[in-house]
C-alpha cells in the first residue's frame, strides 16, 4: 500500500549513506552466544503469582548499547533493511487478562533468543502517525519495533501517534488501544505560571504543612503585582529572576532585584532565585529528571534513572550578586552551549567531561565526596509526586472530557531540579515537550535508550482493526435495538489467556470479580460502586490475581514493563502512598484501591523476605485458577 511504499523510499534514501555492504541494520547483527545474553527475560513474581516482569539487557542503565553513541558502526540503526526481516515481536501478558505489547530497544537476534512472539502483520500491522516535532530518538524507537509511518497526518488508523497535542475533538474519537503522548490540559503543569498557581493552591490547601514547599516562592504579574511590591519592601536585598510564562530554552529570563527593573503591565513570572545553590567545582547546575506520567485516575508517575545534568560555564561567585553573568545564573543547554568555554565528552563514556553530564555521572561524584545521593534522590522524587498532585485535579477533569479511556494517554515530561547547598531540592520548571533531540552521543546515550524504556512501560497493544470496527458498528446496532451483540475481543490471540496455569477467560480481564465458587472472596466482593471508605473492608487474601480489579492488573503489568522507569506513585512503602493521599485535593477510588493493594504486597513481601510460609493469596483461589 502508499504507506509501504513511503517506508520502502525512505530506507532507500537513507541507505545512500550506508556502509559498503548496503546494511542500514550494520553493527546490530550478533552472534548466538551474544544473543542469548541480550535476549529479554520475563521473570515470575516471587510473591505473588500471575505477575511478572520482563529485563531487556539493551535497556538495563547498565547493560550493552548497540547505538552508534557507543557502536560506531550503527549510525543509522533506526532504519530497517527489510520489514520482512524483523516483524514487530510482542511481550506475554504480564498480569491475567492484560494485554500482549509490543517490544522495544531489543535487537532481532535477541528477540529470536527469547523465542517472543511475533506480530500477525495480515491483520495486526502496527502503524505510528507524527505530527509536529519528530527526531531520530523517537524514530530510531517506533522503527526498530517494525512500526510503518502513517502519511495522512489526519488519519486515525495508528497505534500510537507522536504529537504536538491533538484537539480535543480528535481525542474524543480514539479508541482504546491508541496511544497519545499528550494530555488534554497539560500546560497546567507546563506552562511556568499555571504551575506556580497551582503549587500555591496546594500550598494554601494544606496550611500547617510545608509539604508543598518544593518550589521557589513565585508571583505572577500584573495579578500579583501588590504581593510582589509587599515581598520587596520585606526583603528589600533580595534577588529574582523574571521569566516569561510560556517560553523555553531560557529566552526572556534575566535577573533582577526591585519592581522597578521590570514593566508594570507585561506578563512576568517573578521567582525568588536560590543564592546558595550546589556547587559542581564552584560551578551551578540543574538536573534534568524524565518524568513518565502513564495514567490520571489512578495517577501513575514514574522517574526515569538516568538524566542529564546541565553546568553554567561561569564560575558561581559573590552569592550570584553580579546580575549581568548570564551564563553564571542560567545552566540552559541552549544558552551555555553557544559560549566558547562549553565542552564535552566527545563519547557516551565520557559523561561527567566538561558542562553537560549524566545523572549516574553525579551519583558517581556525590558518592566521590561522601555524599548520599539515594537520600538526595528520594527527596527528588517526593517533589515529583507532590507536583503532580498539584496539578492532577485540573488535569484530570480536562482528561475526562475529552479522553474516552484511561489508557489512552501518556506523557513524558522534563523535571528541572536544582539543589541548595543542604541538597534540598528545588523544583524550577517542567517542560512538556523536553528536548529529545541528540546533539552529542551522550544525549544519544541517555534519550534514545529513555525512549525505547518509555514505550515499553506504555505498552502499545497490536489489535486487528478490521475486528475492531466491526464489534464498534455491533455495540452501534445494541444502542438502537435494544439487542445485546454476542461478545468478541478485537486483541491479537485473545480468546484465552494461560498465564502460569491461571486461565483467565472473558469474564475477569474486564475487572468484575464475583468471587466465583469462592464463599470468602463473594462475601468479600470489590465495592460496586466507587466508595473510597466501602474499600476499608477488603482482604486481598480472599481472591486470586486473576479475580482482581482490572486497574489493579493493568497496574502491575504496566510496572513489569518499567525497567528503567522507578514507579514514585502509587510507591511500595504504605507510609509514603498514606502521605501522598492526604495531600490530594479530592480521593479517588482507582488511587486509594491501588494504594491499598501495595500495601498487601508490601506485607507479602515483608513476609517472604522473613522466611514466612503463609500463602501469597488464598492458596484455595490459586489452585482454582489452575
Amino acid at each position: 500500500d502508499a504507506r509501504d511504499a513511503r517506508d520502502d523510499h525512505d530506507r532507500a534514501s537513507a541507505g545512500k549513506g550506508a556502509s559498503p555492504s548496503g546494511s542500514a541494520r550494520e553493527g546490530r547483527v550478533v552472534d548466538a552466544a551474544a544473543a542469548a545474553a541480550l535476549a529479554p527475560v520475563v521473570k515470575p513474581d516471587p510473591v505473588v503469582p500471575g505477575l511478572f516482569t520482563i529485563d531487556i539487557p539493551e535497556l538495563r542503565l547498565d547493560g550493552p548499547c548497540l547505538r552508534s553513541c557507543c557502536a560506531p558502526a550503527n549510525g543509522r540503526e533506526w532504519l530497517r533493511k527489510d520489514r520482512r526481516e524483523g516483524p514487530p515481536r510482542v511481550t506475554p501478558p504480564l498480569a491475567p487478562g492484560t494485554e500482549l505489547t509490543v517490544i522495544f530497544g531489543a535487537c532481532e537476534a535477541a528477540c529470536d533468543a527469547a523465542g517472543l512472539d511475533v506480530v500477525d502483520e495480515r491483520t495486526s500491522k502496527l502503524f505510528v502517525r507524527y505530527n509536529g516535532v519528530k527526531n531520530n530518538g523517537v524514530k530510531a524507537a517506533f522503527k526498530t519495533a517494525g512500526f510503518r509511518t502513517v502519511l495522512n497526518k489526519a488519519s486515525e488508523g495508528y497505534n500510537a501517534v507522536w504529537n504536538g497535542c491533538l484537539k480535543n475533538e480528535d481525542l474524543k474519537r480514539v479508541n482504546r488501544y491508541q496511544r497519545v503522548n499528550h494530555f488534554p490540559g497539560t500546560w497546567e503543569v507546563g506552562r511556568k505560571d499555571r504551575l506556580s498557581r497551582n503549587i500555591g493552591k496546594a500550598r494554601r490547601r494544606t496550611q500547617g504543612s510545608d509539604d508543598f514547599d518544593i518550589h521557589p516562592r513565585s508571583f505572577v504579574l500584573p495579578a500579583d503585582s501588590d504581593d510582589w511590591r509587599i515581598e520587596c519592601d520585606r526583603y528589600p536585598d533580595g534577588l529574582y529572576i523574571i521569566k516569561p510564562p510560556a517560553s523555553s530554552r531560557g529566552r526572556g529570563i534575566k535577573m533582577m532585584r526591585r519592581p522597578s527593573d521590570i514593566k508594570p503591565d507585561k506578563d512576568y513570572l517573578i521567582q525568588r532565585y536560590i543564592r546558595d545553590p550546589h556547587l559542581i567545582d564552584g560551578y551551578k547546575y540543574d538536573i534534568r529528571v524524565y518524568v513518565a506520567v502513564t495514567c490520571l485516575d489512578p495517577l501513575r508517575v514514574y522517574a526515569y534513572r538516568e538524566g542529564l545534568v546541565r553546568l553554567a560555564t561561569e564560575r558561581y561567585t559573590n552569592d550570584g550578586v553580579d546580575l549581568n553573568k548570564r551564563c553564571m545564573h542560567l545552566t540552559n543547554y541552549s544558552v551555555n552551549s553557544k559560549k566558547e568555554a562549553f565542552t564535552m565528552g566527545e563519547t557516551a563514556e565520557d559523561d561527567d567531561v566538561g558542562f553537560k553530564w549524566s545523572l549516574s555521572a553525579l551519583r558517581r561524584h556525590f558518592d566521590d565526596n561522601g555524599l548520599d545521593f539515594e537520600s538526595t534522590w528520594a527527596r527528588m522524587k517526593d517533589v515529583i509526586v507532590k507536583t503532580m498532585i498539584a496539578v492532577e485535579s485540573p488535569m484530570n477533569t480536562k482528561s475526562k472530557m475529552f479522553v474516552p479511556d484511561r489508557r489512552i494517554c501518556y506523557e513524558i515530561f522534563g523535571f528541572d531540579i536544582m539543589l541548595d547547598s543542604r541538597l534540598t531540592p528545588w523544583l524550577i520548571e517542567v517542560n512538556t515537550g523536553p528536548s529529545l533531540s541528540a546533539p552529542s552521543k551522550l544525549d544519544m546515550h541517555v534519550k534514545h535508550r529513555m525512549l525505547a524504556n518509555l514505550f515499553n512501560l506504555v505498552g502499545v497493544t497490536p489489535y486487528d482493526r478490521a475486528k475492531f470496527k466491526a464489534i464498534e458498528a455491533g455495540k452501534r446496532r445494541a444502542r438502537l435495538t435494544g439487542v445485546p451483540e454476542p461478545r468478541s475481543d478485537p486483541r491479537v490471540g485473545r480468546a484465552t489467556i494461560d498465564i502460569a496455569s491461571a486461565k483467565v477467560g472473558s469474564s475477569s480481564w474486564r475487572g468484575k470479580p464475583s468471587g466465583g465458587g469462592n464463599p470468602a472472596a463473594a462475601a468479600n466482593a470489590f465495592p460496586k460502586r466507587k466508595d473510597v471508605k466501602a474499600l476499608n473492608g477488603v482482604c486481598f487474601d480472599h481472591f486470586t490475581t486473576a479475580e482482581l480489579p482490572e486497574v489493579i492488573r493493568e497496574s502491575d503489568a504496566e510496572l513489569g514493563r518499567a525497567q528503567e522507569f522507578e514507579r514514585c506513585f502509587p510507591a511500595s512503602s504504605p507510609r509514603l502512598n498514606d502521605k501522598y493521599m492526604a495531600l490530594f485535593e479530592a480521593p479517588r477510588f482507582d488511587n486509594a484501591l491501588l494504594v491499598k493493594w501495595e500495601a498487601h504486597k508490601h506485607k507479602l513481601r515483608r513476609n517472604h523476605a522473613r522466611g514466612a510460609s503463609g500463602r501469597s493469596l488464598s492458596s484455595a483461589g490459586s489452585s482454582r485458577s489452575g
